[in-house]
């Protein structure tokens, strides 16, 4: 399908809807065309036209199908409210229909709204639920593998945001074989891009990056802004990881410029912080708290509270580097306030700023909380959001990198150079696979010169 095929396939389903006079099949045709605009990723435009269509709906599954098209949208608006409204409506009215697709779509959407909200035991009863809605619909039903398809894509979200990594990748694997079988490229994009954001989670930024040039090329020839955004924005934050800051600097300010085209609200708080980042890494203290502050200001717009929770640990982290130990720890108390109203342990990005807090000042009681949170840190399994910036290894490397310094602080200079010595191990480690110039532009970040020179020196 090509850009241009793909751009008029909303203009044409709506030019069918306008030009049919039968109530019922002008339901149908309406219904296309809202799938059109939402496959789009226009989703105020889609929140309209179901708007137009609803008074068309006759008996109790027409009248949830209009109810779900509109939660999903309201869903990609981040108007929670609403979609929640919704969808609930939709449920009410699929009673009777307890084996179906459209009841599998709306808990599918209801999990999807759990998860992006942090809620992770609610979204995966919704996801079972939508799973379970599939067993009774006919094998030779069309639209029987692309549910099961979607399905496989909502657990990969929920199992990486829980730190099951291999069974996200299990799930994923299992959802572009059926959309390679298919001709929804749309979805494909997706199942690519979020298959590349848990590798790199992992550490495994090459592979990582094989897979993101596939999720490009397909946003690319779909024409899907919304897709290409965040493929963008991904790739900004693999270039940050490697160090290419100027090239990550073009792909996150490009996908903010596409996400305000797209009114992708989520692709506002990833590259303000992607953008805080980089200025950070230029030393440039005062641009980086504007971009943070830009990125929680959109995270709170949309009740985004994972990645408010994060961003206020990269503040707390930006003030540690000045040295200003009140202030970062009050980041620290606004963030896991946050955490606690939800039920969620703070995160390892989150306890690795808080030991650099506690340990700031250098007093012994601020150095023995950080031995306890960095060995918590050290001896257990991370578990990281594939939606943080930072990996499973470089919070690793960063964390021994820190328990050295502790131990040099509390005069212990052997031991010390142990810890030194494995985050060296590391990061040597982390850029095994990495190009020539890949691996000539990581070691010259800030915190591996940092790794390294710590290591050799001791100190």
């Amino acid at each position: 399908m090509t850009s241009g095929d793909f751009a008029g396939k909303p203009e044409r389903a709506h030019g069918r809807f306008a030009a049919c006079s039968d109530p019922g099949e002008k339901f149908k045709l309406g219904l296309d065309w809202v799938d059109q605009l939402l496959a789009g990723g226009k989703f105020l435009e889609a929140s309209e036209a179901v708007g137009l269509i609803k008074s068309l709906a006759s008996g109790a599954l027409e009248q949830a199908q209009a109810y779900q098209r509109a939660g999903r949208s309201f869903l990609r608006l981040y108007d929670y409210d609403k979609a929640s409204y919704y969808l609930n409506e939709a449920l009410n009215q699929l009673g009777d229909h307890p084996d179906s697709m459209e009841l599998s779509r709306v808990y599918h959407d209801m999990a999807w709204m759990q998860y992006r909200q942090g809620y992770l035991e609610k979204a995966r009863a919704h996801a079972e639920n939508a799973e379970l809605a599939l067993g009774g619909i006919p094998a030779r039903d069309k639209g029987l593998q692309p549910a099961k398809a979607e399905c496989h894509h909502l657990f990969s979200l929920i199992e990486s945001a829980a730190g099951e990594y291999d069974r996200a990748v299990i799930r994923l694997e299992k959802e572009i074989a059926i959309r390679q079988g298919g001709d929804d490229d749309q979805r494909l994009a997706a199942a690519y891009n979020k298959l590349s954001s848990v590798l790199q989670t992992k550490g495994e930024v090459t592979r990582a990056l094989d897979h993101l040039q596939r999720s490009m090329e397909l946003a690319e020839r779909t024409g899907n802004i919304f897709r290409k955004s965040i493929s963008l924005k991904n790739l900004g934050e693999l270039q940050f990881i490697m160090g290419d800051l100027a090239l990550a600097w073009k792909c996150h300010t490009e996908s903010l410029s596409i996400s305000v085209q797209a009114g992708n609200h989520l692709g506002f708080v990833f590259n303000h912080a992607g953008l805080g980042r980089i200025y950070r890494a230029r030393g440039s203290a005062v641009s980086a708290m504007a971009e943070y502050n830009q990125a929680l200001d959109a995270a709170r717009r949309i009740r985004f509270h994972d990645r408010e929770s994060s961003i206020l640990a990269d503040m707390a982290d930006l003030l540690c580097d000045q040295g200003l130990w009140r202030e970062a720890q009050e980041r620290l108390d606004q963030a896991r306030l946050l955490d606690n109203e939800r039920g969620q342990d703070p995160s390892p990005w989150y306890l690795l700023v808080a030991a650099r807090a506690a340990a700031g000042k250098g007093r012994p009681e601020g150095l023995r909380e950080a031995v306890r949170v960095l060995d918590g840190l050290l001896t257990g399994p991370i578990i990281i959001d594939d939606e943080e910036f930072i990996t499973v290894p470089e919070l690793r490397m960063t964390a021994l990198r820190l328990r050295g310094r502790v131990e040099e602080m509390m005069g212990r200079r052997d031991q010390a150079g142990s810890y030194y010595a494995r985050a060296r191990e590391q990061a040597e480690e982390f850029c095994r696979e990495f190009t020539p110039a890949q691996k000539g532009t990581f070691k010259k970040r800030r915190e591996i010169e940092e790794i390294v020179s710590a290591a050799a020196h001791g100190s």
